[in-house]
């Protein structure tokens, strides 16, 4: 009954992770930030905001990049789970494994 509870629990944190978890990339997101670095909202311009955000002017975002407009919202979607490090410790070996493959 232990287990149960505590599955319940894992499972009600998770769907309410769903809920606050916005669309990537969506208008409001991106006003947010822009928000958040100090510009007016009404004022907001796609451009300017891609623009802004593409570091090494390559007129493409890369990971570093994207990973910078959009922390916010992956550590909304990580909230409460305490293994995050584990879990990226996983991803960085099975991303390792498959670069020694050739899979990458």
């Amino acid at each position: 009954k232990v287990q149960e509870a505590l599955d319940l629990e894992e499972r009600q944190k998770k769907e309410g992770l769903k809920k606050k978890a916005k669309h990537p990339g969506n208008k409001a997101q991106l006003e947010e930030v822009w928000e958040a670095e100090g510009f007016d909202r009404s004022t907001f311009n796609p451009k300017t905001f891609f623009k802004m955000h593409d570091l090494n002017n390559d007129g493409e975002w890369d990971d570093f990049e994207l990973e910078a407009v959009f922390e916010k919202e992956v550590d909304a979607l990580f909230e409460g789970f305490e293994d995050v490090d584990q879990e990226e410790k996983r991803r960085g070996s099975v991303q390792d494994e498959g670069a020694c493959c050739g899979a990458r």
